[in-house]
């Protein structure tokens, strides 16, 4: 019980460690069931036991949030002020025209899409579908850079312009092909400020953490994420990163971008919500729709200081494995 509640203070040295301190939130559950347990068998030790391990758990699982309680909304009432950002894994088979339909009754200004199927890159990256609708995007394309290393698609939507952001003079030229970088010119109309502001905005898609020598790569996205984050703000920019970031609120990679760059997760703490997976198949039968315990929250976004979380959900996840998550942000006043 104890290794479980400490595993995040070697979770950066540790792929096993970092793992289990992935699952916090699982842990409280199991630890609080078994303080109830020892409380009605008056095994008092323990019982004090659990209640400092569950203590333990509930400061990791606060530990750099935006917000605490749920923050749903109504997707066609807009949140004065705010800018509506998507992020989502669109990690199935599925035709284009599915991911189309979700974006449209989502309506995000900026939304990100991180491994997408081959239509769908032959539709957003290569080619112009939705340009009416996002005149502005950024694209990661996919490179096998060897058999075993390889650079995932992704791309980045938007409604205003973005300008690329130099990350390969903060990061390895390796490292740099992996970030969707950019500086975001957000008009004053959808702020509600006197003249047009400009927020960093990066989308990244660290490795799943399947082995450890993937787990360590990732872990160097990570780190490299909250440097180029660290350098926009010195910048006078508020930053806002959408990330499958294969790590829960409680994962190294989580801590990381919060201790080195001061970015807190946008997912509201008592919003027990998970993003994947979204279902499962068994024996070829399913798919058969999943929630928590059993799912956890790897999307994303990070939010610097000078932002507000004014909304946060789920929304349909046309297909995917994963819960596409739609945000409203606002400028702190």
């Amino acid at each position: 019980m104890w290794t479980w509640a400490l595993a995040w203070v070697v979770a950066g040295v540790s792929w096993r460690a970092d793992l289990l301190a992935n699952l916090a939130a699982q842990g409280l559950l199991l630890t609080c069931a078994l303080a109830v347990l020892w409380l009605l068998t008056r095994r008092r030790g323990l019982f004090i036991l659990a209640v400092l391990a569950c203590a333990m758990h509930g400061w990791v699982l606060s530990t750099g949030r935006a917000a605490w309680l749920p923050r749903t909304f109504e997707i066609a009432a807009r949140a004065p002020g705010a800018v509506r950002f998507l992020h989502y894994n669109a990690s199935h088979k599925r035709p284009p025209g599915e991911v189309f339909a979700m974006l449209g009754a989502a309506s995000p200004d900026v939304a990100s899409i991180t491994e997408p199927n081959v239509p769908l890159q032959v539709e957003l990256i290569y080619g112009t579908a939705l340009e009416d609708e996002y005149p502005y995007r950024l694209k990661r394309l996919f490179n096998e850079r060897s058999p075993a290393d390889r650079v995932g698609a992704g791309v980045v939507l938007s409604r205003w312009p973005l300008e690329p952001y130099p990350v390969g003079t903060i990061v390895s030229a390796n490292l740099a092909e992996e970030f969707i970088a950019a500086v975001l010119s957000v008009p004053a109309a959808a702020t509600g400020q006197t003249g047009e502001t400009r927020w960093g905005l990066i989308a990244i898609h660290p490795r799943s953490p399947r082995n450890a020598a993937r787990w360590a790569y990732g872990n160097e996205l990570a780190s490299a994420c909250a440097a180029v984050a660290a350098r926009m703000q010195t910048e006078g920019l508020p930053v806002v990163v959408l990330a499958d970031l294969n790590a829960t609120p409680t994962g190294w990679r989580s801590l990381e971008l919060y201790f080195a760059a001061g970015l807190r997760r946008a997912k509201p703490l008592l919003a027990t919500e998970g993003t994947y997976p979204a279902w499962i198949e068994r024996g070829g039968r399913g798919p058969y729709p999943l929630a928590w315990p059993a799912t956890i929250a790897i999307d994303d976004a990070f939010v610097s200081q000078g932002l507000d979380v004014r909304g946060w959900m789920r929304v349909d996840p046309a297909g995917s494995d994963h819960w596409p998550v739609l945000m409203e942000l606002a400028p702190k006043p």
